[in-house]
């Protein structure tokens, strides 16, 4: 990947964002992640242009899910999965596990 694609994608994922109402009369802006999709037949190198773009994104956080099969059933496993409301909203169910009192 040369460099002016690599800046051109981190100057998208920095400027990437949209106005949110916190709830008052104020509005803020509210980040959202700059989503790329890479498509291509098998062993078309997918899974090699995924990794340049990792590596010249170095100091952006990102995220890689990959698509093996079409799925019928989606899980997102994380800590802080259910915290950003937007993804929250895309889920039809919601588990919280929680150790309670084992520990």
């Amino acid at each position: 990947m040369d460099s002016e694609r690599a800046s051109a994608l981190r100057d998208g994922e920095k400027n990437h964002f949209s106005p949110r109402s916190n709830g008052g009369s104020e509005r803020t802006l509210l980040k959202l992640p700059f989503i790329i999709g890479v498509a291509g037949g098998t062993a078309s190198g997918k899974t090699t242009v995924c990794n340049m773009i990792i590596s010249q994104l170095h100091d952006q956080r990102v995220v890689l899910v990959n698509q093996v099969n079409p799925s019928d059933v989606i899980i997102l496993e994380g800590i802080l999965v259910l915290h950003d409301s937007r993804v929250r909203d895309l889920m039809n169910m919601k588990i919280f596990v929680d150790t309670g009192s084992l520990l």
